[in-house]
């Protein structure tokens, strides 16, 4: 079923849980903790407060509501999400992501981000962690979008924007792979 969440605290997972409905989390702090939460059914994430989780598995649908979503564990994806929002990787230890699309993906915190499948980010990429990958990453979204894979490298990158400009952003960008532009303009490149 659907669940709501309000108040002005943080509200804790005690373990391991799935979820089938809504979640809208209202002026708390929802906080999944190191557990694995499970997203089972058709879920849409609302609200203005602030989502956390542990390990993140998504079986069935879930659609983020264009809200926030920290995670500090694993990532996998064998249903569908659908994302016009924000996903920050966050954890202090490593952290696996697999094969997944995104609109705009942050990586934060002291803990190795090993991209252990193809990623496509329809958004912004932002970096100012270590990321460890040997996958390919697509960026195609239709609008403007940032890169800014701080000092990590791209093992395999595709812009294929059907329109928009995709800047790179603070730091060079390197990819140690195959690099292919498609379509869409990427300003600033150099080889």
């Amino acid at each position: 079923g659907n669940s709501s969440l309000s108040g002005s605290d943080t509200k804790t997972a005690a373990g391991s849980f799935a979820i089938a409905g809504n979640l809208s989390v209202s002026d708390v702090i929802f906080e999944g903790g190191v557990t694995l939460t499970t997203f089972n059914g058709t879920t849409t994430l609302s609200g203005n407060g602030t989502f956390n989780f542990g390990d993140v598995s998504v079986t069935s649908t879930l659609i983020d509501g264009g809200v926030s979503v920290n995670v500090s564990g694993s990532w996998t994806k064998s249903g569908t999400f659908t994302s016009t929002g924000t996903t920050i990787f966050k954890g202090g230890t490593a952290q696996t992501i697999n094969a997944s699309n995104f609109s705009n993906i942050s990586f934060t915190g002291a803990g190795t981000k090993n991209i252990a499948g193809a990623l496509t980010v329809t958004g912004n990429w932002s970096n100012s962690g270590t990321i460890s990958t040997s996958q390919l990453i697509t960026i195609n979204g239709t609008g403007s979008q940032s890169i800014d894979n701080g000092t990590s490298s791209f093992a395999s990158l595709t812009v294929n924007k059907s329109s928009g400009t995709a800047t790179i952003a603070n730091n060079d960008l390197t990819v140690t792979g195959d690099f292919t532009l498609s379509s869409g303009t990427l300003p600033r490149l150099s080889c």
